[in-house]
């Protein structure tokens, strides 16, 4: 998990911060979880959704990488993939 990615969760609410690890963990367990999605044009990266939150996220064999946890903006997430930064 990124820097930046911890500092959003240390930033959240009590509630979406609890569903957001939540999903998280259950992300280590099922890392393609029926609700998840590729992004389209990004492979390999994934998206799921929790309520108003995102999680951008990868995984190969063993580890799941989480790149971004932010606001449910598609625009936004292309135009950070699109500059590189995750």
């Amino acid at each position: 998990m990124s820097h930046a990615v911890s500092q959003v969760l240390a930033a959240m609410e009590p509630k979406p911060f609890k569903q957001v690890t939540m999903t998280i963990m259950h992300l280590l367990e099922n890392a393609s979880p029926h609700d998840s999605a590729e992004l389209k044009g990004h492979a390999p990266y994934r998206r799921v959704d929790i309520g108003e939150r995102r999680i951008i996220y990868r995984f190969d064999e063993t580890t799941v990488y989480i790149a971004h946890v932010g606001k449910r903006d598609d625009g936004e997430i292309y135009r950070i993939l699109k500059r590189g930064t995750i």
